[in-house]
C-alpha cells in the first residue's frame, strides 16, 4: 500500500484531535497522565504497539510504515474487508461528520493541524530537498547575492536577469507575508510554480486588458470546451462555438 497524501493527512487529522474522543479521555484519566500530548503518544504506544518516536511522527504528520496506518485504519487496505474497525477509525468519521455540520470548533482545529502541521512539514521538506543539494544551494546562494550586489551597484556587466530576480523575490515576499495562513501560502506557491511552467500562455493572458476580458469568458465556459476536447476536433473550434453559442450564452462571442 502506497501511503497516499489523503491517508496521512485522515490519520494525522484524526489521532490529533484524540482528545475529542471519550474512549482517550477515559484512557488519559486511567494512566492519570496530565497532557495531552502525552497521553497520546502513551495511547498510540498501548493500542496499536507502537514505539514512542512512531507515535510522535504520526502527530507530527510526518510519513511512517505501512503496518502503523493500516493498524490504525485498517479500512486503507482494500483486500482486507472484514477486519474490525478501530475506535480512531470510528472516531474520524465523527470528525467528519462535525464538519459536515459546520461544527466551527472541529473545522477550525482540522484546518490548524492541517495548515501548520502537513503544509508546513511539507514546504520544510521541499525547501531542504533544494537546500541538500550542495551545488544547487550553493548556486542559489551565489545568483541571489551577486544579483544583489549587481542592483545595488550597477555596471556593465549589470544584466537584466539580475533586476528581474530582485523584482520577482520582492514581489513574493510581499505576497507570501499577507497572506493569514499556511494554507493561502502554499497553495500561491503552488499556483505561481504552475504558472511559471505555462508562461508563455500566462504572458498571452495577460497581453492586454481586451485578452485578459476574453480568456475569463472562456474561463467562465469550460464545460463547453471540455466537450469540443471529448471530439478532439480542436481544429474546428471556432465553427464548434458559434453552433452552441446560443445554447450556451456565447452570443456575441464569436463573429
Amino acid at each position: 500500500m502506497e501511503e497516499k497524501k489523503e491517508e496521512r493527512m485522515l490519520v494525522a487529522v484524526t489521532v490529533n484531535l484524540m482528545h475529542k474522543m471519550e474512549e482517550f479521555k477515559g484512557f488519559k484519566e486511567e494512566q492519570g497522565i496530565s497532557g495531552d500530548y502525552e497521553a497520546k503518544i502513551a495511547y498510540l504506544a498501548e493500542k496499536f504497539h507502537m514505539s514512542d518516536q512512531t507515535a510522535e511522527n504520526l502527530l507530527s504528520g510526518k510519513v511512517v510504515s505501512k503496518n502503523n496506518y493500516l493498524a490504525i485504519f485498517p479500512s486503507f487496505d482494500k483486500d482486507n474487508i472484514n477486519k474490525k474497525s478501530t475506535a480512531l477509525e470510528r472516531f474520524a468519521e465523527t470528525i467528519v461528520d462535525e464538519i459536515e455540520k459546520e461544527n466551527e470548533d472541529y473545522i477550525t482545529e482540522v484546518s490548524n493541524i492541517i495548515t501548520n502541521k502537513l503544509e508546513k512539514l511539507d514546504l520544510k521538506n521541499k525547501a531542504k530537498a533544494v537546500l541538500s543539494d550542495d551545488k544547487r544551494a550553493e548556486s542559489l546562494k551565489n545568483s541571489i547575492i551577486s544579483s544583489l550586489k549587481s542592483v545595488e551597484f550597477p555596471n556593465k556587466k549589470t544584466k537584466i536577469n539580475d533586476y528581474a530576480l530582485i523584482v520577482w523575490i520582492d514581489h513574493f515576499y510581499k505576497s507570501i507575508s499577507e497572506q493569514d495562513n499556511l494554507f493561502e501560502i502554499t497553495s500561491k506557491l503552488d499556483t505561481i510554480s504552475k504558472a511559471i511552467e505555462y508562461l508563455p500562455l500566462v504572458e498571452k493572458i495577460f497581453e492586454s486588458e481586451e485578452n485578459i476580458e476574453i480568456f475569463s469568458q472562456v474561463a467562465n465556459r469550460l464545460d463547453t470546451f471540455r466537450i469540443a476536447d471529448e471530439y478532439e476536433d480542436w481544429d474546428n473550434i471556432e465553427s464548434f462555438i458559434k453552433d452552441v453559442r446560443e445554447r450556451n450564452g456565447f452570443d456575441n462571442y464569436l463573429k
